[in-house]
């Protein structure tokens, strides 16, 4: 899979069939919010995984209706800052529960995830805590790379089955991308609280997403 990155210039993410299907078998390359809606209708969907944009474009849809969305189930959303408030409109108008998640191309596109018995201002304030079984996720200084206690804010770095091979045809970049220890260096800001919930800060380097996911300049020393 393709990613752009912090650099925008397009990697290829080396990920096996077996990583999507331990994480969540999830991929998509393009979104059409009326063809979305159909599909929920005509095949009774049961999870959905987008952005709060991707939320909001379903539900000011000229064909949402609540009545034809209720396989809906669970569903997840990430990648850009969400309220309590947002939550309880797309679970109510959607019927389903949402989980808070955080991840990357480059690990399976999901790091953390949050619980179902989390409050809706847990959900909100957090991307939950590490997701995948045996897997590690912390918070180090991103200069010298030491361990941060809880509540204070460094890079978010993770190790793992989830984590990608490398970059297709681009070996040194991979190597960048981890430390001696096998860490892989998200490049995100955030602190862990002492049960492990992860909150997102923003990006040590320059990042603009387009597609209603980021728009986020954070430049740090």
């Amino acid at each position: 899979m393709f990613t752009a990155g912090t650099a925008g210039k397009p990697k290829g993410v080396l990920l096996t069939h077996s990583q999507f299907i331990r994480v969540f078998s999830k991929v998509c390359d393009r979104f059409d919010s009326g063809e979305i809606l159909k599909g929920i209708e005509t095949h009774k969907i049961t999870m959905f995984a987008g952005t709060p944009a991707m939320y909001y474009m379903l539900l000011n849809h000229d064909g949402f209706d609540e009545n034809k969305v209720k396989s809906m189930r669970v569903g997840d959303i990430a990648g850009a800052p969400v309220t309590p408030e947002m939550i309880r409109e797309v679970s109510r108008k959607f019927g389903m529960y949402l989980f808070g998640m955080y991840g990357s191309t480059e690990t399976s596109g999901a790091i953390t995830l949050s619980e179902k018995d989390d409050t809706v201002e847990l959900v909100a304030n957090t991307v939950g805590r590490n997701f995948n079984a045996g897997c590690e996720t912390k918070i180090v200084n991103p200069k010298t790379r030491e361990d941060l206690p809880p509540g204070l804010v460094g890079e978010i770095v993770t190790r793992g089955w989830h984590v990608t091979q490398g970059y297709y045809k681009d070996l040194e970049l991979f190597a960048q991308a981890k430390d001696k220890e096998g860490w892989f260096l998200t490049g995100d800001l955030g602190s862990m609280d002492e049960q492990g919930y992860v909150t997102f800060k923003g990006r040590i380097k320059e990042l603009i997403i387009s597609g209603g996911i980021f728009f986020l300049r954070w430049l740090v020393d």
